[in-house]
C-alpha cells in the first residue's frame, strides 16, 4: 500500500515576497516523481498572481475556492469552543466579535486570542464586551500605525479593513483558498 503525504499549508501569502524563483522550486517540488504520493492543500487571504517567468506559476496547480464567511452559529462555535471549560464569553461580547467580524474566520480569532490574552494578563476568566471593544481598537490602531509607516501589506484584509472602515458591514469576503494534490 502506498502512503500519500498531505501538507496543510495556512497563511501562503507569505510566498508573495518570496523571488518567483523560489515559487518556481516549491511547484518543482509537486511535480516531481515523488509528487504522486504528495498533495497540499494551502490557504491564504491574497495570493498575488503577479508572474513574469516563462514557467507556469506554483499556484496552477491548485484549485481555487473561495470561502464565504462563517455563519453566526458556526462563528459562535469558533468562539466559544476552543475555551470551552477555561474561559467564558458574555453574551454581549460574543455578540460584539461577531458585529466586528462578520464571520471573518481569522479576524474572529485575533479578536479573541486578543481578549484572552487580556485575561490572562488580569487574571480573569470571563470576556466581557468591554474587553473585545478595547482589543479592537488595538487591532484597528496598530493596522493604522503600519499603514502610515508605509509597512508592507500584512496580507490580512480583514484587519486591515478594520483599521481603514470601521466594523465590516458591508465588506467583501475576499478570502482566497487553493486546495489541490495537483
Amino acid at each position: 500500500k502506498e502512503v500519500r503525504l498531505i501538507l496543510l499549508l495556512d497563511e501562503v501569502d507569505v510566498m508573495n515576497r518570496y523571488d518567483q524563483l523560489v515559487q518556481q522550486q516549491l511547484r518543482r517540488i509537486f511535480m516531481k516523481t515523488f509528487a504522486r504520493n504528495l498533495g497540499a492543500v494551502v490557504a491564504g487571504v491574497h495570493i498575488s498572481k503577479e508572474w513574469e517567468r516563462l514557467e507556469s506559476p506554483w499556484y496552477n496547480l491548485f484549485l481555487e475556492m473561495e470561502l464565504p464567511p462563517l455563519s453566526r452559529e458556526e462563528a459562535v462555535r469558533l468562539i466559544k469552543e476552543p475555551v470551552k471549560g477555561v474561559y467564558s464569553y458574555e453574551d454581549e461580547a460574543v455578540e460584539a466579535i461577531w458585529e466586528y467580524s462578520q464571520g471573518h474566520p481569522q479576524l474572529v480569532q485575533q479578536l479573541c486570542l486578543e481578549a484572552v490574552n487580556r485575561l490572562l494578563q488580569e487574571k480573569r476568566s470571563r470576556v466581557t464586551k468591554a474587553d473585545v471593544e478595547s482589543v479592537y481598537q488595538e487591532i484597528a490602531t496598530w493596522e493604522r500605525v503600519q499603514k502610515e509607516q508605509g509597512e508592507r501589506e500584512t496580507a490580512r484584509p480583514p484587519v486591515k479593513r478594520v483599521a481603514e472602515e470601521g466594523p465590516m458591514h458591508e465588506a467583501e469576503d475576499d478570502t482566497d483558498v487553493w486546495g489541490g494534490d495537483r
